[in-house]
């Protein structure tokens, strides 16, 4: 009787993380060091080397690398379409205080 109901089909949702290139991929696509990035996203070097080892860096350095890699590849890159990109939980300067129940 249930191969005589009348459904549809599901679609096939593919999300393969793995085939989603790296942030050390596309600087090196775009042939542009640490420092280039750093000074182009106005960030310190060292966020794109912690971006690049997996070292969770705050939303803001993130995106602002992000665009650049974007300008100098020609191709729009998010947190969703780079793989191995980890954010700070906390926002900048909202850390709470000693003792403060969350």
């Amino acid at each position: 009787m249930i191969h005589e109901l009348d459904t549809m089909p599901m679609p096939v949702v593919w999300n393969n993380r793995a085939l989603l290139p790296t942030l050390r991929q596309l600087r090196a696509r775009c042939r542009l060091t640490h420092t280039q990035i750093a000074r182009a996203a106005n960030v310190r070097p060292c966020v794109v080397f912690w971006m690049e080892q997996g070292v969770a860096v705050f939303s803001d350095e993130a995106l602002s690398v992000l665009s650049v890699l974007s300008f100098w590849c020609g191709q729009y890159y998010s947190l969703t379409s780079v793989r191995g990109i980890r954010l700070k939980s906390v926002l900048r300067g909202s850390r709470p205080e000693f003792g403060e129940v969350i």
